[in-house]
């Protein structure tokens, strides 16, 4: 089983997973042998009702920083993705051209080859901007379907990258602990699980994530400290880079779902300081 948690003063908030003896594919666990030639499409462009968690403006502003060539103005980037339906975890995404038309099943594995075919012809600029626009949705978390018969569904995403994605870099100033303030709703505990890092629960990694989140006058927190993480096994190759960033995202994501209330438990205003949350997952 796998066991995740939110450091919250003295307690720790968990959430099981399905058992090891199943295998993990395109974000998501399912049984081994599960056939992905023939996944159910759903045409027309994922909406805000059927969003959990949005991506945050936490990892908009990470994946701009990112951009080599930024663009001046909004573009949209038009993908299409898989999707767990049992928990809206957001899987591997091509570009929504490269899918019919009309057809009730694709074979997910045909598209996927061919999107890096066409990534490997793309320009530079349109190839980066795909790249960034698939590493937010990958971040996102659908309404989840738990007791849906279907597994894998195929969804299409309109993404904007946008120069108002920039955001101040991170500074230093007035930390305050989750021990310090009241939230205004409890943590969902099922987004533990769902958030866990696809390439993470592959390699069975632990990670202690700890960031700084600034505290907006809309009591939002935005989080621009990329933090201090602990990884567990610390050695995993080629892939640490691509582990951390998820990690990292992960835990942006999660705390994008917490707001404070505006006065801290001594009646202090709490707009304007840092929010610092340590992030645990395990399995």
């Amino acid at each position: 089983m796998k066991y995740l948690g939110l450091a919250m003063s003295a307690a720790l908030v968990t959430a099981s997973t399905p058992s090891v003896a199943q295998t993990n594919i395109a974000g998501a666990i399912v049984p081994a042998k599960f056939d992905l030639h023939n996944v159910p499409v759903e045409y027309g462009v994922v909406s805000s009702i059927d969003v959990r968690v949005p991506v945050s403006a936490s990892v908009r502003a990470a994946t701009w920083d990112a951009l080599t060539n930024k663009p001046s103005a909004s573009s949209h980037v038009r993908l299409a993705c898989i999707v767990w339906t049992h928990s809206g975890a957001v899987g591997a995404c091509v570009a929504a051209s490269l899918v019919p038309a009309g057809q009730a099943t694709i074979d997910w594995g045909q598209l996927r080859a061919a999107d890096k075919a066409a990534e490997r012809s793309a320009k530079s600029v349109a190839a980066s901007l795909n790249y960034v626009a698939a590493q937010r949705i990958h971040t996102a978390l659908l309404t989840a379907r738990r007791d849906s018969p279907i597994i894998f569904v195929v969804r299409f995403f309109d993404e904007v990258v946008a120069p108002a994605d920039a955001r101040e870099p991170f500074s230093p100033g007035e930390t305050v602990m989750l021990r310090d303030v009241t939230l205004k709703r409890p943590l969902d505990g099922t987004l533990l699980a769902d958030l866990y890092p696809n390439i993470a629960v592959r390699k069975t990694i632990k990670a202690h994530i700890t960031v700084s989140c600034l505290i907006e006058p809309s009591l939002e927190l935005l989080c621009r400290d990329p933090g201090s993480i602990q990884l567990n096994p610390a050695e995993i190759g080629s892939d640490t880079d691509e582990v951390v960033k998820d990690f990292r995202f992960s835990a942006y994501q999660l705390v994008s779902t917490l707001q404070p209330e505006a006065l801290d438990k001594a009646g202090h205003s709490v707009v304007g300081k840092l929010l610092r949350v340590t992030v645990a997952f395990s399995m």
